[in-house]
């Protein structure tokens, strides 16, 4: 329809096309909603504050730069120091991951939980997720 925007999603092609419509409009998306979040976990695109929490996480450990989320080559931005220094050393110790449940029946964690190894050691914490998919921040 004429009075709708939209285009494909620039974070991957593989999230297809994003759109968006007056909310008198007759689109039915809320039963694409699951899905849509299962597919953006499955390819371990972050969104909204339960991915990314303000002031608790950071742009490269987000994988941002792989999603045309920061620019190395142009302006000025908050964080931009810090970005580009830690892009430059290469070292990254934390890395938002996708994780998987192997068994549908098997629930991820709940978002916030802290996820240990086989030796009690936390590695990491997950963020959110929808299905058998999800994202974790692991060291």
């Amino acid at each position: 329809p004429a009075n709708w925007l939209g285009g494909l999603d620039p974070r991957d092609q593989d999230l297809g096309c994003r759109f968006v419509v007056p909310g008198n409009s007759n689109a039915n998306v809320s039963s694409a909603e699951e899905t849509y979040h299962s597919t953006r976990y499955s390819l371990g695109i972050p969104e909204g504050v339960v991915d990314l929490p303000p002031g608790k996480c950071l742009p490269l450990e987000s994988n941002l730069e792989y999603l045309n989320g920061v620019s190395f080559h142009k302006g000025c931005y908050v964080g931009q120091e810090l970005t580009a220094r830690t892009h430059h050393t290469g070292i990254m110790r934390k890395r938002l991951l996708t994780v998987y449940a192997e068994n549908e029946s098997e629930a991820l964690p709940e978002s916030g939980v802290e996820l240990k190894n086989d030796e009690g050691k936390k590695v990491g914490q997950m963020r959110g997720s929808a299905g058998k998919w999800g994202l974790a921040l692991v060291r």
